[in-house]
C-alpha cells in the first residue's frame, strides 16, 4: 500500500486537529483497491433485487435498465471490479457517476428525483420496474426529513432515509418492515404502523421544518484519490 505522501491530492485536506490521523487513515482504507473495499464493500450489489422490490440508493431512470436484468448484473460487476482497484484507469464506472449535480445527476447512486416533493417521474417508473420484473423501488439517499419512512407513485417508490444520523438530522430511527413480499409497515419506537402507499407523485407536502436540507452540495471539488497497487 502506498504511503501517505503517494496519496494524489492530499495537499487538498484541510488540517482538522485531532481528526487528522482518523480522516487519512479512511482515506487510505476506503479508496478503491484499499483494505475496508476489498475486504468488505466490494462484495455488495448496487442494485439488488428482492422478491419484487428493487433496492437503490438514489433511483433508476428507465435508460439505465434498457437490457433489464442484463444491466443489474453488469452495474454490479462494473463497480465490484472498481471497487477491488481493477480498473485500469481507476475512474467509477458511468452508472454511479454520470449526468451533472444534484436531482439532474442520473446515476443510480446519486438520483434525487424519485426523493422530492413533487414532480416525481411516476409516469416512466412502471416500464422500469416491469423490465426486472419488481413492483416497487426502495431508495434512500434524499433525506425525507419530518415525513419519515414514505411512498409515492402509489407505493412504486418507498423512500426510506430519515436522517437519523447526528450528520443527517439527528431524527427517530424508523425501519421499514416488508411481510409475505407484500405488507410494508413502518417501525419506530411509537409502534409500528403500515406504510401508507396511496400517494401520488404530487401529494405530500414539503417539509416544515425551516432547517431542513436535502439539497447537494455541488460547489465542492472531490478528491481523485490514486488507489491501492
Amino acid at each position: 500500500m502506498p504511503a501517505f505522501e503517494e496519496v494524489k491530492d492530499i495537499d487538498q485536506l484541510e488540517y482538522e486537529g485531532k481528526t487528522w490521523n482518523g480522516l487519512i487513515g479512511r482515506t487510505l482504507a476506503m479508496r478503491p483497491g484499499g483494505p475496508f473495499c476489498g475486504r468488505f464493500l466490494a462484495h455488495y450489489s448496487t442494485l439488488l433485487i428482492v422478491g419484487k422490490s428493487l433496492f437503490v440508493h438514489g433511483g433508476v431512470r428507465q435508460e439505465n435498465l434498457s437490457n433489464g436484468i442484463e444491466d443489474i448484473v453488469m452495474y454490479n460487476r462494473e463497480v465490484s471490479q472498481w471497487v477491488k482497484g481493477l480498473c485500469e484507469d481507476y475512474d467509477p464506472p458511468y452508472i454511479v457517476t454520470s449526468g451533472g449535480h444534484g436531482i439532474k445527476n442520473t446515476a443510480v447512486t446519486w438520483n434525487r428525483e424519485y426523493g422530492l416533493y413533487k414532480n416525481i417521474p411516476c409516469d416512466s417508473l412502471a416500464n422500469t420496474l416491469e423490465k426486472v420484473k419488481c413492483s416497487r423501488m426502495m431508495i434512500g439517499h434524499t433525506i425525507q426529513g419530518p415525513l419519515g419512512i414514505n411512498a409515492v407513485c402509489k407505493g412504486a417508490v418507498v423512500r426510506i432515509d430519515v436522517g437519523m444520523s447526528k450528520g443527517c438530522g439527528n431524527r427517530e430511527p424508523q425501519a421499514l418492515e416488508i411481510l409475505d413480499d407484500e405488507r410494508l409497515n413502518v417501525i419506530s419506537r411509537k409502534g409500528t404502523k403500515p406504510l401508507d402507499v396511496t400517494a401520488a407523485s404530487t401529494a405530500l407536502d414539503p417539509p416544515s421544518d425551516p432547517n431542513e436540507d436535502t439539497s447537494v452540495n455541488t460547489t465542492g471539488t472531490r478528491m481523485k484519490i490514486t488507489p491501492s497497487k
